[in-house]
């Protein structure tokens, strides 16, 4: 589409998606910097981030339970131990999809987050 239209068809489709319109285009299509300036590389980037986070946090929660209830319950410093004893120290010395499977014990998939988004969309829709 022409980049003249993107500010129509973007506050349209939130008008339909979300029942809302941007007040300015600030708050809408360039409300990200990344898309006023061309950065459009960054967006995969953020795509990878939440694959792994999501197989870390899997991880995770098969050894010391539920992330959401120890934050919930103030325990954070039991998150932080154990990323301080079994992410942080590989440091740069793997990269990302090593990690993963490091930490894990399984490559990089898109399971844990296909799994997150479900249960995320179910309790969204549980609550309407």
């Amino acid at each position: 589409m022409p980049v003249e239209e993107l500010p129509g068809q973007w506050n349209q489709r939130m008008q339909d998606l979300l029942g809302i319109v941007p007040a300015t285009d600030s708050e809408g299509c360039l409300q990200d910097i990344h898309w006023a300036e061309g950065l459009f590389g960054y967006f995969p980037s953020y795509a990878l981030g939440h694959l792994m986070s999501a197989q870390i946090s899997e991880a995770f929660e098969k050894d010391k339970g539920s992330i959401e209830v120890l934050i919930g319950s103030g325990e954070e410093e039991r998150l932080q131990a154990w990323l301080g004893t079994t992410v942080w120290p590989l440091g740069r010395s793997v990269n990302g999809e090593e990690l993963v499977e490091q930490v894990s014990g399984r490559p990089l998939t898109a399971q844990p987050f296909l799994t997150y988004l479900k249960t995320k969309v179910d309790e969204l829709s549980a609550r309407t």
